[in-house]
C-alpha cells in the first residue's frame, strides 16, 4: 500500500478560481484589459490571468508586450517579429530563461530573440510552463471567444486570451477554470480550490510556488 506524506514550508495560499477579480496588474494607462495565458502542458496551474493597463490605441501585441515587460515570471521567444514560444516561471525564483544549443539566451523585457532555427529552443528550467510553435500547434490570440490578430485594437475590459492550440483555431478553446495570478512578491504555495494529489507516475499536483525571503517548498515523499 502506498502512502503520501506532504509537508509545507511557509504559508499555503489557496487561489480564487474564476475571472471575477484581478489580483495582479502591470503597466500603466487609463484602461485595463485581462490577459489569460494557456499552455496546456499539464505542468502546473494553467490559464494564468492578469490585468494589463493601457491607453487608447493599444493593440493585442501591445498588451502581450506589456505583460512580458511587467511580470518577470512570464517570458517569450521571438523569431524576427513573431512570437514562437512562451514560458512561465512556475516556482517563482526568477531564474528562468530560454536555452538554445546549450546556451541561455538573454531576456530583454521578458523576450529572447533568435534569427535562425529555433526548433531546439527550450525552457532552461524543466518544470516551467513552456510551449514552442510547431507544424501543427501555435500560439494564437483571442478577444472574448473569437480569434483575433496581433494588430487588433484593444478596448477597456476586453478579455484577451493567449493560447497554445491547433493552428487555424477560430474560437477560443474551452477551459475548466481561470486562475487569477498572484503578485510576484507574494510568498506561498498557490493551489486550486479543488486540487487533488494523484500518486501516479506522470501526474502532477496543480500548484504554483512563489519564493521570497521565506522559501515555500513542497516535499513529497512516496513510499510503500
Amino acid at each position: 500500500m502506498k502512502k503520501l506524506l506532504l509537508t509545507f514550508a511557509a504559508i499555503a495560499v489557496f487561489g480564487y478560481v474564476g475571472n471575477a477579480e484581478v489580483l495582479t496588474s502591470v503597466s500603466t494607462g487609463a484602461s485595463q484589459a485581462t490577459l489569460t495565458v494557456t499552455w496546456g502542458d499539464q505542468k502546473a496551474i494553467d490559464n494564468l490571468s492578469m490585468g494589463v493597463n493601457f491607453d487608447d490605441g493599444a493593440t493585442v501585441a501591445d498588451i502581450v508586450a506589456a505583460a512580458l515587460a511587467g511580470d518577470a515570471r512570464l517570458y517569450a521567444l521571438r523569431a524576427g517579429s513573431d512570437y514562437v514560444a512562451f514560458g512561465f516561471d512556475t516556482d517563482g525564483n526568477f531564474t528562468s530563461s530560454v536555452t538554445l544549443d546549450g546556451a541561455a539566451l538573454p531576456l530583454v523585457d521578458g523576450v529572447s530573440t533568435v534569427s535562425g532555427d529555433y526548433t531546439a529552443a527550450k525552457a532552461t528550467v524543466e518544470y516551467d510552463h513552456w510551449q514552442l510553435n510547431s507544424a501543427a500547434m501555435s500560439w494564437q490570440v483571442f478577444i472574448g471567444d473569437t480569434a483575433a490578430s496581433w494588430s487588433d485594437a484593444v478596448s477597456a475590459a476586453d478579455d484577451i486570451s493567449l493560447v497554445y492550440t491547433a493552428r487555424g483555431t477560430t474560437a477560443r478553446p474551452a477551459r475548466e477554470y481561470v486562475f487569477d495570478l498572484r503578485p510576484s512578491d507574494q510568498t506561498g504555495i498557490w493551489l486550486l480550490d479543488n486540487w487533488a494529489i494523484k500518486a501516479v507516475k506522470g501526474e502532477v499536483m496543480p500548484m504554483l510556488r512563489q519564493r521570497g525571503r521565506l522559501c515555500a517548498v513542497v516535499h513529497i515523499l512516496l513510499y510503500r
